[in-house]
């Protein structure tokens, strides 16, 4: 009996330790793995920067841990991964010319391949020599696009910053769709979510049947017709209506911006 009640307060110490663990957000240890993380092309990075001596970062800590615990269930793609980085230690490195803290950063994911150098080098012996001493403090792989970096400065509660990201994701797909809709083969039947089918299909319909051979001006005036549509519907942001309305107004200034860039060449 003894040691059946000895096993079960072993069992019961592992799974509260298992839960304890669970409620920390993953602490960036090296240099490594904050850029390999946050260079990922399939998932999102949020991330917290703090100090010991920073009062309000203390005052997020339990906040984001929330944070994160609602993205535990979520399976939506890409997912979002979650960092802390203690600027104390990383200082001069990751957290140089931070102007306080802590600072949230949402890192997007990568789109393009790291510029990495070329492996084939016609450099000299010592050069090579010199290059290879000073990667061991200045890695190629230790680069992070500003653009795909967003500050946030809102309420630093969770259901603020939950709402913050999935805007961010929300725009983000509906940019990437606005690139497949452009292109004259894709079949909107790929997509496997519903609304972003119909979105796409919609799309296509209007690219095909309204803004098919409208000049700079004719696109301009579209433009402005939807954006005047938008600030006067702000009670219905979350109806089907309106996500296509602004569907469509992201693929208008894509088209704009492109025969901006057509004019200049």
């Amino acid at each position: 009996m003894l040691m059946l009640f000895l096993q079960s307060i072993l069992i019961l110490a592992q799974l509260g330790l298992a839960k304890q663990e669970k409620k920390h957000v993953e602490l960036v240890m090296s240099l490594d793995q904050y850029y390999d993380t946050a260079n990922n092309n399939d998932s999102y990075t949020m991330v917290e920067y703090t100090t010991s001596w920073c009062h309000h970062c203390k005052k997020l800590a339990p906040n984001f841990v929330e944070l994160m615990q609602s993205y535990e269930e979520d399976a939506t793609e890409p997912k979002v991964n979650f960092l802390e980085v203690n600027c104390e230690i990383f200082g001069s490195t990751i957290c140089s010319g931070f102007p306080g803290f802590p600072m949230i950063h949402l890192i997007q994911p990568r789109n393009k391949p790291l510029a990495l150098p070329s492996t084939k080098s016609s450099e000299p012996l010592w050069r090579k020599v010199v290059n290879y001493l000073t990667s061991k403090y200045k890695d190629p792989r230790w680069q992070l696009d500003s653009e795909r970096v967003i500050e946030y400065n809102g309420s630093r509660d969770a259901k603020a910053m939950r709402a913050f990201i999935e805007a961010v994701r929300g725009k983000d797909k509906r940019l990437n769709l606005v690139d497949k809709v452009s292109d004259s083969d894709y079949d909107c039947s790929s997509e496997k979510q519903q609304n972003l089918q119909k979105l796409c299909e919609d799309g296509k319909k209007y690219l095909e049947s309204t803004l098919s051979g409208f000049t700079s001006t004719q696109l301009a005036k579209e433009r402005l017709k939807l954006e005047n549509i938008l600030q006067n519907n702000d009670e219905a942001k979350d109806s089907e209506g309106y996500n296509t309305i602004r569907f469509k107004l992201e693929l208008l200034n894509r088209l704009l911006i492109n025969q901006d860039i057509h004019d200049e060449l």
